[in-house]
């Protein structure tokens, strides 16, 4: 029983903050089982590693026995009162770790990519699909969705899916103002292609129109 309760206490968190920084990211990682234990003991390892200094401080300031093995944690957990505070560190450190690395990611991956543009490779994007990079930045975006040389629907974007690394699903919202004002939106920024599904998302340049709502709200 003791043995099962370890194995939980080492994985289990590494499983809540995995989780969490993915929904921050919004991007859901098809893994296997096997790399889904590693990583959740990646990040455990940090968490139990927390715990533990929490736990040492405090044990140190009150002048109580400090826990010197696993054995020692058991044998505290078989206390309501102490798994109850236990669960409630653990949960607490998982957020902030993933919160930590939430906001570190990003600079390590602009560290990998500055190295890479010195040695003259693209840059490499682990945060999820191109399209939730380029779109998904809490900026307007207008578009143009294309399907087997078919226009199937355009419109500004307002809430969008991604599921294992893949774009499932788009809302867009309609705007009359694409198809009144070409002399405003008549150009394309650039053109998201998906191979698989023989799809092309073109992102209408809004400059225009930006500079058009500028002098209105100027009086």
């Amino acid at each position: 029983m003791e043995t099962y309760i370890a194995l939980l206490l080492l994985i289990v968190p590494g499983f809540i903050a995995e989780n969490i920084f993915e929904l921050l990211n919004h991007s859901k990682v098809s893994k296997t089982k096997l790399e889904e234990i590693i990583r959740a003991l990646t990040y455990s390892v940090f968490i139990l590693l927390g715990n533990y200094l929490v736990l040492q401080e405090y044990y140190i300031y009150y002048h109580k026995p400090i826990l010197s093995s696993i054995n020692d944690l058991l044998i505290k957990l078989t206390y309501i009162g102490f798994t109850i505070k236990y669960i409630l560190l653990t949960l607490m450190l998982s957020i902030i770790l993933a919160l930590l690395w939430n906001w570190l990611f990003p600079n390590v991956i602009k560290i990998v990519n500055s190295i890479r543009k010195k040695q003259n490779k693209n840059e490499v994007n682990l945060s999820g699909t191109i399209f939730n990079r380029f779109f998904n930045d809490g900026q307007i975006h207008a578009i143009k969705i294309e399907k087997d040389g078919k226009s199937y629907a355009q419109g500004f974007i307002q809430g969008q899916n991604t599921s294992d690394n893949k774009l499932q699903e788009v809302y867009l919202t309609k705007s009359n103002i694409i198809t009144d004002r070409p002399d405003l939106i008549n150009q394309f920024n650039g053109v998201y292609v998906n191979f698989e599904k023989d799809i092309l998302i073109k992102e209408y340049d809004l400059t225009l129109l930006n500079l058009e709502l500028e002098k209105i709200k100027t009086p």
